[in-house]
């Protein structure tokens, strides 16, 4: 499977690119205003390259660029309200610099980094050693296990030919991916 380019964000200075697609989740809310991109190529199913933006503690999309042609140029997509803060946004972004490939929870030195958007406003950071953040992370699971949305994904899973003990450590190793809220 190739890897696919990932979305950025832009926080205080820096520029960190997402495991997670945000903007799936004003796809879902307004499905008439998906497009359908106009090329793909492996590493860019979904068509597009999002830029997003921490500013005065909301977060924005920066730009949409759409891939034009099958040479790797872009357009920028001019039906998105670019000045509205994304509203339609919850969850965690993970930030910290010891993310690796794929979000990696090994590192035991490592401090990790999450910032906490409720409906596209800053509500925290969470910045925790590699024990708190187990702890952090098995309280939020506790959490999401009761949500309806956990249970759609492990229905969805159950379809597949793992068990549910694999179904279960695949969804824990993702949720932080789909939690929304933790209140």
């Amino acid at each position: 499977m190739t890897r696919q380019i990932r979305d950025s964000l832009l926080f205080k200075n820096n520029e960190y690119h997402l495991s997670n697609v945000l903007l799936n989740d004003y796809f879902k809310l307004f499905p008439e205003k998906y497009f359908s991109p106009k090329y793909v190529i492996s590493a860019l199913w979904r068509g597009y390259i999002a830029t997003f933006e921490i500013s005065n503690d909301q977060l924005f999309v920066k730009k949409i660029e759409i891939l034009s042609d099958r040479d790797f140029n872009f357009e920028l997509f001019k039906e998105f309200d670019y000045k509205k803060p994304c509203d339609w946004y919850s969850g965690f972004i993970r930030i910290d610099a010891f993310r690796g490939e794929f979000d990696d929870e090994q590192n035991t030195e490592a401090t990790y980094e999450f910032l906490e958007i409720k409906n596209g406003n800053l509500k925290k950071i969470h910045c925790l050693n590699f024990k708190d953040f187990i702890e952090f992370k098995n309280n939020l699971y506790a959490k999401f296990k009761k949500t309806d949305e956990y249970n759609d994904l492990f229905l969805r899973w159950k379809t597949s030919e793992l068990d549910e003990l694999e179904i279960e450590e695949h969804i824990y190793s993702r949720f932080m991916e789909y939690i929304k809220d933790i209140e």
